[in-house]
């Protein structure tokens, strides 16, 4: 999947006064990084699937969901096969994985 504007669009698939918000929607998801278009989309699909509330305003339903955040493994059990990094998010130094140190573009420790 892409996750292009038409995926969430389709997905939020707002009705009456909200499917005027498509120009604002179009621009706030066009300047997002890939792993948050990802993150928001998995995320509000899951939400109706499991039949939860979504916001009915496209605007608020992206904006409500774009919690992506990197995952500390510090005193986790570490998966097998995946490369662990020592990189810097939000001021604090933890253990992420070479994907997410890559995907929020973290600072890694020489």
């Amino acid at each position: 999947m892409e996750y292009s504007f038409n995926d969430i669009w389709r997905r939020l698939n707002p009705q009456g006064e909200f499917i005027r918000r498509i120009n604002a929607c179009g621009k706030l998801w066009g300047g997002l990084a890939l792993h948050r278009r990802k993150h928001i989309y998995d995320t509000i699909q899951a939400l109706k699937a499991q039949g939860k509330y979504v916001n009915p305003n496209p605007l608020f339903a992206i904006k409500d969901n774009d919690t992506a955040e990197p995952t500390d493994w510090n005193g986790h059990v570490l998966e097998k096969g995946v490369q662990y990094i020592t990189a810097k998010y939000n001021g604090r130094w933890g253990l992420y994985s070479k994907e997410d140190v890559e995907l929020f573009g973290l600072e890694v420790k020489n």
